[in-house]
């Protein structure tokens, strides 16, 4: 059995241990003084996870486990436009179903006699209850404590939050989590900001953008004006000779302005791709949002009911990360990261790229524990909104950051952040 090593400045890759009996209390040790979890004397320690990144006297940890979970298990509408004066009235509601894969738009025409909202509300849940695709998808209207009306229902196509609106009588207006504001800015290191595009993990996105890609979104078909790039640009499309871009037997180069500025050659392009990372630490726009635990616990409380539902989690992603717990560091210590934190996270991850998981110091600690590997090749949500109705997540396949339909299931890892006695 190793010795362990234990340190007071822990490195990316070292483990966390909890002692028992002592909540709260942990212990760091070396990661060269590990060669199983094995060595470690299950009846002092459990097991919390592996050092992410040391933040002057805070500890970003992951946990051992991940899960796939929806961002938020609903969509919601306000609805107006319906008139109580106790007459017969009829609005339309215009939604996508599963019917036809949600390709078109479909009209149900409800027909009321109401005179208070209670009224309507009672009205409209007869009719959800009573058809197809309103039983499927779980419609129910509530009051929204305001003297208003909220329809939600189960969240599971992207085309329920684009495309579903009223009509003739019927007013839609989409009010999810308002408290829960959404923001899509980062700026990169060449002094741009915006939203997508940032890259996520280093790694993953030389491994993608090396390739020849055709779409002009990663592989101008325009001259570059500037280095304040959205997105990065493969590895052909930069050197201007990318087989998408011919005229004849001649190259369309449109990035001689970028190569003037970071040089020729696959070493420009490295410096070019280099610009595209995030500036990080920062109190500006999403990487500054330095909040983790307290965006996850307003996301994790919510909660919902419908017709078939009782008191279930809004925000799944959240909930998981929330809930998760050990008796060390139990449920209300774990979160969903940030952006930030998600891309510290990834920082460094090799695993996913190189099918090895000893490739990286994470994922081979991980392997000695018996934890589920960091790969850079998942998709994993932040706690961070991007739209009203998108969240920012981690692209597994091309390595950067953008925004993703909340209805997606993506990866969610239990973040803890510790603080160095």
């Amino acid at each position: 059995m190793a010795s362990l090593q234990f340190t007071n400045l822990p490195r990316r890759g070292d483990a966390v241990l909890g002692v028992k009996g002592a909540q709260g209390e942990v212990l760091y040790v070396k990661q060269e003084s590990i060669e199983s979890a094995a060595d470690i004397p299950s009846d002092l320690y459990e097991i919390e996870g592996v050092v992410l990144k040391r933040r002057g006297n805070k500890i970003l940890i992951a946990a051992l486990s991940e899960a796939n979970k929806k961002w938020s298990d609903r969509y919601s509408f306000a609805l107006t436009g319906y008139t109580l004066d106790g007459t017969e009235q009829s609005g339309v509601l215009s939604v996508r179903e599963a019917s036809d894969s949600w390709a078109a738009n479909h009209d149900y025409t409800i027909t009321y006699a109401c005179e208070t909202v209670a009224e309507l509300i009672e009205a409209l849940n007869a009719y959800f209850a009573a058809n197809a695709p309103f039983t499927t998808q779980d419609w129910v209207a509530i009051d929204n404590g305001n003297g208003g009306i909220t329809l939600h229902f189960a969240y599971t196509d992207y085309r329920q939050s684009s495309y579903d609106t009223g009509k003739t009588g019927f007013t839609l207006a989409a009010n999810l989590m308002p408290d829960v504001v959404a923001l899509a800015n980062i700026r990169r290191r060449h002094g741009g900001t915006g939203g997508e595009g940032v890259l996520s993990s280093w790694y993953r996105a030389l491994a993608y953008f090396r390739q020849d890609l055709s779409s002009a979104t990663y592989n101008p078909s325009t001259d570059v004006t500037s280095k304040k790039t959205n997105y990065p640009i493969c590895l052909p499309g930069y050197l201007g000779h990318s087989e998408y871009r011919k005229t004849g037997d001649v190259y369309d180069d449109h990035c001689a302005a970028l190569r003037a500025i970071y040089g020729e050659g696959e070493e420009g392009w490295l410096r070019f791709m280099k610009s595209m990372l995030p500036v990080v630490p920062t109190d500006f726009g999403n990487m500054g949002m330095h909040d983790g635990l307290e965006r996850t616990k307003v996301l994790a409380l919510k909660r919902y009911s419908s017709l078939t539902l009782t008191d279930k989690p809004l925000c799944p992603a959240a909930d998981y990360a929330y809930t998760y717990g050990t008796s060390c560091l139990p449920a209300g210590r774990w979160y969903l990261g940030t952006v930030e934190d998600v891309y510290d996270m990834l920082d460094g991850i090799i695993y996913g790229t190189v099918n090895d998981r000893k490739a990286d110091a994470v994922n081979a600690m991980l392997l000695k524990l018996g934890g589920m590997a960091i790969s850079n090749g998942s998709h994993f949500w932040s706690c961070c909104r991007n739209g009203s109705s998108r969240a920012w997540f981690a692209i597994g396949s091309s390595g950067f950051f953008d925004g993703y339909v909340m209805c997606g299931s993506l990866g969610c890892r239990p973040l803890s952040l510790l603080t160095l006695r």
